[in-house]
């Protein structure tokens, strides 16, 4: 892993995060404040760690503009950041930014609907449920 690249960083501490490593998740995202500042990928990565911390506050103080500028133009990272807002129970805002992930081509049925354990808390939402409705008639018509 290459330490100096903050995607990099940023892309391990997640699937650690994601594989219940939470303390070493935890690590990389401090690392990451230490070795490289001023990052956008830190900054989300901070959110994360917060986020998985169920500390609410501190979570929404990490989701800065430089943080919602860079997820509204790319559609994983809009995800990522719906992640960070389904975990500290901001359903609406969680579902806007799956909404928009969605509108820039994600439409990975399987893991938004099943997998992301991150969602987990809005997938018995009325507006998720319907978006998934969406996002599985595109997945299963997607045509290269």
């Amino acid at each position: 892993m290459d330490r100096k690249n903050p995607l990099c960083a940023f892309a391990y501490a997640w699937v650690l995060a994601a594989s219940q490593k939470l303390d070493d998740a935890y690590k990389v995202f401090d690392q990451m404040v230490e070795e490289l500042p001023g990052e956008v990928m830190t900054e989300h990565g901070q959110c994360y760690k917060y986020a998985l911390q169920r500390k609410k506050s501190e979570a929404l103080e990490s989701i800065t503009e430089k943080v919602k500028n860079f997820a509204i133009r790319d559609e994983v990272f809009s995800i990522m950041l719906a992640e960070c807002y389904a975990l500290i129970g901001k359903t609406d805002e969680a579902i806007d930014w799956v909404e928009h992930g969605v509108k820039w081509g994600f439409i990975n049925y399987p893991f938004l609907s099943e997998y992301d354990r991150f969602l987990e808390n809005i997938r018995g939402e009325d507006r998720f449920k319907k978006l998934m409705e969406r996002v599985k008639h595109k997945w299963e018509n997607f045509e290269v």
